[in-house]
């Protein structure tokens, strides 16, 4: 006599086996609706499907972690940068200054992404639109301030720049298209 609960699972093995490529594929089919505006749409894609709060999303809870993306990797970037202006030497002025606007820059940019994320659970999209596109003026005001730069910690706040902005328009793009269905 054999147990049921190996019965059981001996059905149900096959059955989830068939189904699990369905599963992920709906998955990925939502995370490339979701990323349908992004350029480019293959990083807002593999960004995305990188992070396990993509599993079993819809479009709402991707463009909420888009956001949360974006906002941890500029945090990330004004943390760094406030303990690089706290252990700093003798910088040029003129370096420690542009450092320290992008800081400035960085943490608007992160209070414009909270706004944003406020915006979308209350279904306010244009004031997403807004949010977002200010926190993106804010990296593009530090990069303008840092790209006459070319000291070691300058260069790697510009690199990062192109990141962050790039992340800022996946979650604006994310959130354009959960706002149009």
């Amino acid at each position: 006599m054999s147990h049921p609960m190996i019965s059981s699972l001996c059905f149900l093995l096959p059955l989830i086996i068939l189904l699990l490529p369905s599963l992920i594929s709906a998955d990925q089919n939502t995370i490339s609706q979701a990323c349908e505006q992004a350029t480019p749409k293959d990083f807002c894609v593999s960004f995305l499907q990188a992070s396990p709060e993509s599993q079993n999303s819809d479009i709402k809870g991707l463009a909420f972690l888009a956001l949360k993306l974006a906002n941890q990797n500029a945090t990330d970037e004004s943390a760094q940068i406030r303990e690089y202006l706290r252990r700093q030497g003798n910088t040029d002025p003129a370096v420690q200054q542009a450092i320290s606007d992008c800081g400035v820059q960085y943490l608007d940019a992160t209070n414009q992404i909270d706004n944003a994320v406020l915006a979308l659970s209350v279904g306010a999209y244009s004031d997403v639109d807004r949010w977002v596109k200010a926190a993106i003026t804010d990296i593009d005001v530090c990069e303008d301030g840092i790209q006459k730069q070319t000291s070691g910690r300058a260069v790697e706040v510009s690199q990062k720049n192109i990141f962050v902005r790039q992340l800022f328009n996946m979650a604006l793009s994310v959130a354009h298209v959960y706002a149009q269905k």
